[in-house]
């Protein structure tokens, strides 16, 4: 038995079952279709105002959280389909009021990471990135 040849089969079989692992428990590292979502309520002069009805939604994939209350912070990770656009639409109610905001356009395959934070008056400020990255 030729044991060079066995080992070079072995590893390619343990390559191809490595691969198959990682993408079935989640890991986004190979992924091109990710949106990394990390939302932030910050409201001035102390108050104790919310979010309420927040949805996040990019291409085919959505989340929903019924409320979201000053200096909390959420992050999400949204999958839109590699054959969907990733932008991300931000709807959600403040002081009774929905309100909705549209992110970036990004194309069809791109993964990225997006930083919103809401004040007072719904105004959003945002930075992003596209994967992999940081924004530290």
């Amino acid at each position: 038995m030729n044991f060079k040849l066995f080992f070079n089969h072995m590893h390619i079989y343990f390559l191809v079952w490595l691969i198959i692992l990682i993408q079935a428990t989640g890991c986004d590292y190979l992924s091109r279709d990710t949106v990394k979502v990390k939302l932030k309520v910050s409201f001035d002069g102390g108050s104790n105002n919310s979010l309420k009805d927040v949805y996040m939604i990019a291409g085919g994939d959505k989340f929903y959280l019924p409320v979201l209350a000053t200096n909390q912070e959420e992050s999400i990770t949204l999958k839109p389909g590699s054959d969907s656009l990733p932008q991300l639409t931000f709807i959600y109610t403040l002081n009774g009021k929905k309100q909705f905001w549209d992110g970036p356009d990004f194309p069809i395959g791109t993964s990225y990471r997006i930083e919103l934070l809401v004040n007072a008056d719904g105004v959003i400020t945002q930075r992003n990135c596209i994967l992999p990255c940081s924004l530290k």
